[in-house]
């Protein structure tokens, strides 16, 4: 507390303080001191537990950014330990929650400028090769890199194809298409035919194509007709089935557990009574063009794109849920759009093709996280049903078509294909096994470097500047040839900035994080603070580190201290008795009633008062707590009151230093003034 001559008069001259603008008398306490005074700190918040979390925050916390179980879509932090993540950028944390690198993928020109329409199975020679559909044309693949032009159509663009084989008396398993402009078409396994006016389903009216089980159906702008023995014999289909009205065009069709269903541009998905009638099942989305395009199955499920922003899951019951990254309310990130294709792979994950039509990019995503619960024998893993993401963002291009193709044509595993509307594909090699890639050596990852970003992080304390010291990363790949970098910013509209580090003469470079639980402190003289901070995680590659090789890491630390606005609590008892000795040695005449009554009512103010301290400056306060003490009748005289007083004190709304007017300096000595101005 500053220092108060004795003389001095400034106001609460002659008294030692005035609350609420009554002037009162104070009692020392038994240090002397008219008023006690403390800084509020955050001991009182500390949990019990004995973690990371249970060190006091205004000395130092670390921040655990791990176990993010729950995929993305996070933008700010909502708890102390969250388990999610904002999002990730060539970065997969599907697998018990490790950080990877995300999958490298080859890139194969098929027709450049022609959409891919489609990647199917079908007999060429005998054998089983893929056939792809691009814009006009089909082709088929030869080998990685290489495709052989199969079919140019003379007009329309390819549809969908489907592999057949007929019951009746010799059947041939073929390739089936359909387009936008011409009748049906067959592949034999070595040629090319349409289906001539009069055959096939109708002249110049297939549209889409679907095999469920022994049957194959055909789609027209508003009917579908199955067909069990040859297809391209117009006698041997059922008769036409006409779905909803015509106003609205057939757009695709899905084998959902056996059952067809009919997608329609009008945002309604129909599927066929026993008795061959339609029946209106769902209506899912906005009328569009591509409704239901690219609906695939995985498990028991249908995954059904709209053409819009909605995505939705129709499970084994016939019920829909919407799945899209739209459901992500706090998502924000680049990593955001219109799902467009979708892939289940075996039994581990269903991969997601998003489209942003903002940026132009597009971005793989992955449904699904399986956690390993526990330790003990009864806990078993857990697959939750989440987005992580992206796992590979393709700048400039936009997915027209997903599937995961056959080990048979590959040698061991699984390819995961990805079409592009620019003609390209794209595809990532699928472990076996298990859903972990970094546990099958045919997996590899990707050269570029991986981003995490953090939620918005305030600490939960977000009103509170902090001040940040440093970062941690642990993990059990964390190695001079993976190894990880931080970057860092708290004003959200800069750019970020890299950790720097110092070498042994000084100099400063960007911070690598080698080994597992190391920690790097920003510089001496670097000060980083603020009231949040927003953090990206690199996951970084070197020449010399193998393909199949990625740093897998647990997770990560923020090392920081809360720096709460600077608050003091009070403590004084006030004197409130008869003829009580003022500073200038006069009485002090008011009744203690009166006194007890005025400190009554500023403890009961619903808003803060204003205090005049003993050192003259005026404070603005809440009293927090008060009592009231009558003292003993042998040590007093009349009623006498010591009245104990707790108040925060909030800002400072005069320093007192305009007190000293003429009129109150005109008492001072010469010497006494030199004291009180120093």
């Amino acid at each position: 507390m500053p220092n108060q001559l004795a003389a001095s008069r400034r106001d609460p001259w002659p008294y030692h303080m005035r609350v609420n603008g009554v002037p009162v008398l104070l009692a020392e306490n038994d240090d002397g001191e008219l008023i006690s005074q403390k800084s509020q700190t955050l001991e009182g918040v500390q949990p019990t537990d004995y973690n990371y979390g249970s060190l006091p925050p205004y000395l130092e916390r670390t921040f655990e950014m791990r176990h993010l179980f729950y995929g993305m879509g996070q933008r700010v932090q909502n708890e102390q330990s969250p388990g999610r993540y904002w999002y990730a950028l060539d970065t997969d944390l599907s697998v018990n929650g490790k950080w990877m690198r995300g999958p490298a993928t080859t890139i194969e020109t098929i027709a450049a400028g022609k959409p891919i329409r489609g990647i199917v199975t079908a007999l060429h020679g005998g054998v089983e090769t893929l056939f792809v559909l691009a814009g006009d044309r089909v082709y088929r693949r030869t080998g990685d890199g290489s495709y052989t032009l199969s079919l140019t159509l003379p007009s329309g663009t390819c549809v969908r194809a489907a592999r057949f084989k007929g019951a009746g008396g010799s059947p041939i398993d073929a390739l089936y298409l359909t387009t936008t402009a011409t009748n049906l078409y067959r592949y034999d396994g070595a040629v090319w035919t349409v289906a001539g006016a009069g055959a096939g389903p109708f002249s110049d009216m297939a549209r889409n194509i679907i095999k469920i089980g022994n049957e194959l159906w055909i789609a027209g702008d508003v009917w579908v007709a199955k067909v069990e023995v040859n297809p391209m014999v117009r006698a041997d289909y059922a008769g036409l089935i006409y779905v909803g009205d015509a106003s609205s065009t057939v757009t695709w069709l899905s084998n959902h557990n056996d059952v067809l269903l009919i997608h329609k541009s009008d945002g309604h998905i129909y599927t066929l009574s026993q008795d061959g009638y339609d029946q209106d099942l769902l209506a899912l989305g906005q009328p569009s063009t591509s409704f239901g395009v690219n609906a695939a199955s995985w498990l028991s499920d249908l995954y059904v794109p709209t053409g819009g922003d909605p995505f939705y899951r129709i499970d084994a019951q016939g019920g829909a849920d919407p799945l899209g990254t739209e459901q992500m309310l706090d998502n924000g990130s680049e990593v955001a759009g219109r799902i467009v294709a979708s892939a289940g792979h075996a039994t581990f994950y269903n991969y997601v093709g998003l489209y942003n039509a903002t940026t132009g990019h597009s971005h793989l995503l992955k449904l699904g996280s399986w956690v390993d619960l526990g330790e003990r024998a009864e806990d078993a893993t857990q697959f939750l049903r989440v987005y992580n993401g992206s796992l590979k963002k393709w700048t400039g291009k936009q997915i027209t078509w997903m599937s995961v193709e056959s080990a048979a044509h590959f040698g061991t595993n699984e390819r995961l294909y990805v079409g592009f509307l620019d003609g390209t594909v794209e595809w990532i090699v699928l472990p076996r096994g298990g859903p972990d890639p970094s546990s099958d050596t045919a997996c590899s990852f990707t050269v570029s470097d991986g981003y995490l970003y953090w939620p918005d992080h305030h600490m939960n304390y977000e009103a509170d500047s902090k001040s940040y010291r440093g970062f941690s990363f642990f993990g059990p790949r964390l190695d001079t040839n993976n190894y990880a970098q931080v970057e860092y910013r708290t004003d959200p509209t800069a750019s970020f900035t890299a950790l720097q580090a110092a070498d042994i003469s000084g100099v400063l470079s960007t911070a690598d994080f080698v080994l597992s639980g190391q920690r790097q402190d920003f510089p001496t003289g670097t000060q980083v603070f603020g009231k949040s901070i927003q953090i990206r995680a690199l996951l970084r590659r070197a020449g010399a580190a193998l393909a199949a090789e990625t740093i897998i890491l647990d997770g990560m630390a923020l090392h920081e201290q809360v720096r709460p606005s600077l608050r003091f609590d009070d403590e004084w008892v006030v004197l409130a008795y008869s003829d009580a000795a003022k500073r200038d040695g006069s009485s002090d005449r008011r009744r203690p009633e009166a006194i007890k009554a005025a400190m009554e009512a500023a403890a009961g103010a619903v808003g803060t008062i204003p205090v005049v301290m003993p050192w003259g400056a005026t404070e603005e306060v809440s009293i927090i707590d008060i009592r009231e003490a009558l003292v003993s009748a042998t040590a007093r005289r009349g009623i006498e009151l010591r009245i104990p007083m707790k108040a925060v004190r909030f800002r400072t709304i005069s320093t007192g230093q305009q007190q000293l007017t003429h009129g109150r300096m005109e008492t001072y000595t010469h010497s006494q003034l030199r004291q009180v101005l120093r």
